[in-house]
């Protein structure tokens, strides 16, 4: 219960977009996975698919809550995003269009992380500790 003196912070409308944009990708992935393990053999690069899809929706959720388990959850999401992009571009032929892929999923995904761990995205999840 928040009291007067410290007033809960305004929600941001950046946590509540990457929110959504976490449960929506999630669920995409998420169910890209599990179509590939029913028509396909069933590999690490699928598992680790799902894997990543169920947790981008879960951290999501909580996210959108403005639950601390939730922000911490999201930074390694987005972490495991930075690792999956780098792992995908060297295994792969180099061409221009991927390493300008690979940058700008490095760039959005490191920048999302620092806007999560920022001050004013931490100050509002706070009360949830």
């Amino acid at each position: 219960m928040q009291s007067l003196l410290h007033p809960t912070p305004p929600k941001s409308k950046f946590v509540t977009v990457v929110a959504w944009l976490g449960i929506l990708s999630g669920a995409s992935v998420t169910f890209n996975a599990i179509l590939g393990m029913a028509f396909e053999r069933p590999s690490l690069g699928l598992f680790a698919a799902l894997l990543g899809g169920l947790s981008a929706m879960v951290a999501g959720a909580g996210l959108n809550q403005r639950e601390e388990w939730a922000r911490k959850g999201f930074m390694f999401v987005q972490a495991y995003a930075i690792v999956g992009a780098l792992v995908d571009f060297v295994g792969r032929p180099m061409r221009i269009e991927g390493l300008l892929a690979l940058l700008a999923a490095l760039g959005i995904n490191a920048w999302i992380l620092a806007k999560l761990r920022s001050a004013a995205v931490r100050a509002e999840f706070e009360d949830s500790e």
